[in-house]
């Protein structure tokens, strides 16, 4: 979940072209287990560890793929001032991962 502006800057995020190795580096720096994938100023994507996981068990060399191979397109955003049941109604979905 994104819950401040991108562009004031307190958003952790990589690019789609950037190799999993910096989307790692990232998550350890920050201690965070996944990060939104921003494209020119828009969301495009989130990826997490488990994509991380599931893209690096077929060798050390899948850290070189950029992050739109591995992460998750099919996001659903609300307003920071949504209420409680419009983010229920998301989470009951089974769209998020847990």
């Amino acid at each position: 979940m994104i819950s401040r502006p991108f562009r004031e800057g307190a958003v952790v995020a990589v690019n789609p072209n950037d190799p999993l190795t910096v989307t790692y580096a990232r998550m350890r720096l920050y201690d965070v287990s996944q990060l939104a994938v921003i494209d020119a100023e828009k969301l495009v994507g989130i990826v997490d560890e488990g994509d991380l996981l599931l893209a690096v068990r077929r060798g050390e060399s899948a850290f070189d793929r950029p992050v739109r191979e591995v992460m998750t397109a099919n996001v659903r955003t609300i307003d920071c001032r949504a209420g409680l049941d419009e983010l229920m109604s998301i989470l009951d979905s089974g769209l998020v991962r847990w």
